[in-house]
């Protein structure tokens, strides 16, 4: 049973981002490995990150904001980092995430 914290944490959405239309054309044309991720919510992902990604924001700060699963935006990103959008300091915790393109 959830409880009423859970609930309302996956309950909440900013306003939404809208996808960036040419990194979303130009994923249609890659080979996604990952189950569940779309071209669309690729370009999703590198929009929010051009425009309200802040350094610290982990992948549950992603989720509140977006309203997507955790492990869909973690997908979309190593996506993104394999074509060279985004690159990942995995160095500590939370990840750094920086885009290059």
């Amino acid at each position: 049973m959830l409880t009423k914290a859970e609930i309302s944490r996956l309950l909440y959405k900013e306003i939404p981002t809208m996808p960036n239309q040419a990194v979303t054309d130009a994923a249609s044309e890659w080979i996604i490995k990952s189950k569940g991720v779309t071209p669309r919510l690729i370009g999703l992902i590198y929009s929010f990150m051009t425009t309200k990604y802040q350094e610290g924001h982990t992948l549950e700060d992603m989720e509140l904001i977006l309203g997507i699963a955790m492990e869909r935006i973690s997908h979309a990103i190593r996506e993104l980092e394999d074509h060279g959008y985004v690159a990942i300091s995995r160095a500590r915790k939370p990840f750094i995430y920086a885009v290059i393109k």
